[in-house]
């Protein structure tokens, strides 16, 4: 798991600030099967996970359940 922190509007403006910003990890060598990563910008926070094709099945179940975990309404597709 890795916490890349906010990401700074200046780092994203390429004429024009977006909407919407993450940071995607690479997905991780063995003996992980997976990297988590975590970023914010605007006041929004994205985890996102870099998998092997044979881990994705297993990445996802963990990632619902973090979900499960979160109160109603604070999570969008």
């Amino acid at each position: 798991f890795t916490n890349t922190g906010p990401i700074d509007t200046e780092s994203v403006n390429f004429g024009r600030y977006p909407t919407k910003a993450h940071i995607l990890p690479p997905v991780a060598y063995p003996p992980l099967p997976c990297m988590f990563n975590l970023s914010g910008y605007k006041g929004t926070l994205t985890l996102s996970a870099g998998a092997y094709p044979t881990q994705i099945e297993t990445n996802e179940r963990l990632l619902d359940a973090i979900l499960e975990e979160l109160p109603a309404g604070v999570c969008a597709p």
